[in-house]
């Protein structure tokens, strides 16, 4: 399943919470703040699947840079 961020591509972090709620708003939120701290990648990973991070580290997750 690909989430709105997977189909935005790459745009301006400010851009992004505009089109989250709740708790991925905080996310996003939490992602921009750690590219601004040089952080160079957020990966958020679907935690109601099997196997979250093994799936995040193999790239099947939402990749923020």
């Amino acid at each position: 399943m690909r989430s709105r961020f997977d189909i935005l591509g790459v745009c301006a972090t400010e851009e992004f919470p505009q089109f989250a709620a709740g708790r991925m708003k905080k996310k996003i939120m939490g992602a921009d703040e750690a590219l601004r701290g040089g952080v160079k990648e957020i990966r958020l990973a679907d935690g109601r699947i099997a196997h979250p991070l093994r799936n995040a580290l193999e790239g099947r997750c939402t990749v923020i840079r």
